[in-house]
């Protein structure tokens, strides 16, 4: 396993914001994202944001694997999308 350069799980929602407005994504140990009208979006971390973007490629790899069984074709997608979620394309 390779280390994980995101906030861990799990995840929460918060559009309270508490003390401040905006809505909130929140892991266990950090805010993973934050907007506001102002800032607008605020990432965590660089891997907080790369993880994000590869939850479509995520479910699609996953998706694949429920339907079909394990296969080369199933396993070159969940390798394409882990390195995608771990920033490395």
């Amino acid at each position: 396993m390779t280390d994980k350069k995101w906030t861990p799980g799990p995840w929460t929602w918060d559009s309270e914001g508490g003390d401040w407005p905006g809505e909130w994504l929140e892991g266990t140990t950090d805010t993973v994202l934050h907007w506001d009208f102002d800032m607008g979006f605020q990432f965590g971390s660089e891997g907080d944001k790369t993880l994000i973007a590869a939850a479509p490629d995520l479910y699609d790899a996953l998706e694949y694997v429920y339907e079909n069984g394990d296969g080369e074709n199933s396993r070159a997608m969940m390798k394409a999308a882990l390195a995608k979620a771990r920033g490395e394309v």
